[in-house]
């Protein structure tokens, strides 16, 4: 097996979750049934920006709508591949997990859930703001609205983690399965998006775009640590 690079050294520096993101990157590549499961979430990241291309040219409101519109989608889909993840045709090979020496299920997470930004979220991310700058009126503009959206969405991808228990390939997949597992947080995030959306413009409005950021980034940097401190007080892995 080839080594991490070393950015990824760095960022996975617990040996549980470089297990863990090295497992779920050998499914989400080689896994006929993850990857039917996980691509038409990927497909749905560039809906909006397609429509967005063949529809008539926008106003300058409706071109921040979009932009955000896509963002939503991207903010869904670390949650999706994790859930995706959690499911696979070789579960019975999950009781390895039940006899490691491991603490709790939040290494195994991490690991699964910086795959998902790293080898889903990212790319889609890059094509996205692409797609963005080509087909939007302003593309300077559409990076700015962009950015106080994007710094959030690494706090979004730990909300798969938050609720349960969470173990990679550990169940069976079963019609519906996935779907039980993202609809609550997903509609969740539906409601919020408009808070955020919202309280991002009046802000700017208030106060100016800089200052914002200034505020945010160290904001989201301290909600962030705070749930990743709730999440290492975890349970320990229990059998069902």
């Amino acid at each position: 097996m080839r080594p991490l690079a070393p950015w990824l050294r760095w960022w996975l520096r617990d040996p549980a979750e470089a297990g863990a993101f090295r497992l779920a990157a050998v499914y989400m590549r080689r896994d006929k049934d993850v990857r039917h499961r996980l691509y038409p979430s990927l497909a749905m990241v560039i809906v909006f920006p397609l429509y967005f291309l063949f529809s008539s040219r926008a106003s300058h409101g409706e071109s921040v709508f979009y932009v955000y519109m896509c963002l939503w989608m991207l903010a869904t889909l670390p949650l999706s591949t994790t859930e995706t993840l959690r499911l696979s045709q070789d579960w019975q090979a999950a009781d390895l997990f039940y006899y490691a020496p491991l603490e709790g299920h939040g290494p195994l997470f991490h690991g699964v859930r910086k795959a998902a930004l790293y080898y889903a979220t990212l790319p889609c991310a890059v094509l996205l703001m692409v797609m963005l700058a080509l087909v939007a009126p302003d593309p300077v503009a559409t990076f700015r609205n962009a950015i106080p959206m994007l710094i959030l969405l690494p706090s979004f991808s730990l909300r798969g983690g938050m609720s349960r228990e969470y173990l990679p390939l550990a169940r069976p997949p079963r019609t519906g399965e996935q779907s039980r597992g993202t609809q609550g947080p997903i509609l969740l995030m539906m409601f919020l998006l408009p808070f955020f959306m919202g309280a991002i413009y009046l802000l700017i409005r208030a106060i100016g775009y800089w200052p914002l950021l200034a505020i945010e980034v160290p904001l989201t940097i301290l909600i962030h640590r705070m749930i990743l401190r709730s999440m290492r007080r975890a349970r320990p892995i229990c059998a069902d």
